[in-house]
């Protein structure tokens, strides 16, 4: 889940800060990607290209050929495999790209054999004592309830339209490199709602037919929104 502290309307930033970053162009693939790294290892955020580094909005060409190049070079470049996504927006009638990064969850994580994290608004290599940091607070953190085994639910008790379904939807979306193609295991896999071939409380909750009959104390609770991210 994206951080409460960057979450929410999507606006330019007035300034580059510890969970944003100004780029001017997606030339520097290398600085992106440090700097995606950094923020997974870091509080999330977001890094916008076709913006100055004092704020002012230039714009790039072909937004969508740029983000779908980030995409690959990011799924290249960074490692393990997060849930990060590129996508382009016009803001002031001219197209920027956008990579959001949420807070990691499998940290440290990796770019091109190094290791980064933010220091303000710059991007740095981190040092020995913050990498054991990052190390000993996962592994001391209790498991997400979302992210532990199931018991007793299978692949054949996972509604088949509903993952069809949701495979279209980020096939059209075309923000993650999710390989959607693929059997039901490696699709569930890719999204972490499976780990060693144990589906988890979350498959459950979002694809089982039915879910009382898993997760009986299970609560849904659903926000509607008056409108798009870019409004309120």
């Amino acid at each position: 889940m994206v951080n409460d502290r960057w979450a929410g309307r999507l606006e330019l930033p007035k300034k580059e800060s510890e969970e944003v970053e100004f780029e001017l162009s997606a030339k520097d693939v290398d600085a992106i990607a440090s700097t995606v790294c950094a923020l997974l290892n870091s509080d999330g955020g977001r890094v916008w290209i076709g913006v100055s580094d004092d704020g002012q909005i230039d714009g790039i060409e072909d937004g969508d050929a740029v983000a779908q190049n980030l995409r690959i070079a990011l799924q290249e470049k960074v490692t393990p495999k997060s849930l990060w996504s590129v996508h382009t927006e016009s803001i002031d009638n001219k197209e920027v790209v956008i990579v959001e990064a949420p807070p990691g969850e499998e940290r440290p994580y990796v770019c091109s054999g190094a290791i980064y994290r933010r220091d303000g608004s710059r991007t740095i290599a981190a040092d020995a004592s913050f990498i054991h940091r990052m190390i000993e607070t996962r592994y001391r953190t209790r498991s997400r309830w979302e992210r532990e085994p199931s018991p007793g639910i299978e692949i054949k008790d996972l509604d088949a339209k509903e993952l069809n379904r949701t495979k279209s939807e980020i096939r059209e979306v075309g923000r993650y490199q999710i390989e959607v193609d693929s059997d039901n295991e490696s699709f569930l896999s890719s999204l972490g709602l499976m780990q060693s071939g144990v589906l988890t409380n979350a498959s459950a909750i979002l694809f089982a037919n039915e879910v009382g009959h898993y997760l009986p104390q299970s609560r849904i609770r659903a926000t509607v929104f008056e409108s798009g991210k870019t409004g309120r």
